[in-house]
């Protein structure tokens, strides 16, 4: 279990897994992709930026076993370079 975390402006956060496709520099690239992939899963997809690259990523997972179950399908939809990434998000009520 991923333990609960305290945001900057007191709004609780906490870690979610969720499978990364893609990384680039190129933000319109992953929004060609992000239309793609939308097309073919039902989990919600987030587009992220971190220096120096934007980053597309899937799912808000509870446990790494669901989303590296996620990720296989992923991987066999020709995204060959995904993998799960804890990430920090808001928690929801």
């Amino acid at each position: 279990p991923h333990a609960l975390l305290s945001g900057l402006v007191g709004s609780e956060m906490c870690i979610r897994d969720r499978v990364q496709i893609v990384i680039s520099q190129n933000e319109q690239e992953l929004q060609d992709v992000k239309i793609e992939i939308e097309k073919l899963i039902d989990e919600q997809t987030y587009i992220i930026f971190e220096l120096p690259n934007y980053k597309l990523r899937v799912g808000n997972f509870l446990n790494r076993k669901e989303a590296e179950n996620f990720q296989k399908k992923i991987v066999r939809l020709g995204y060959r370079t995904a993998w799960v990434v804890p990430t920090m998000i808001e928690k929801e009520d």
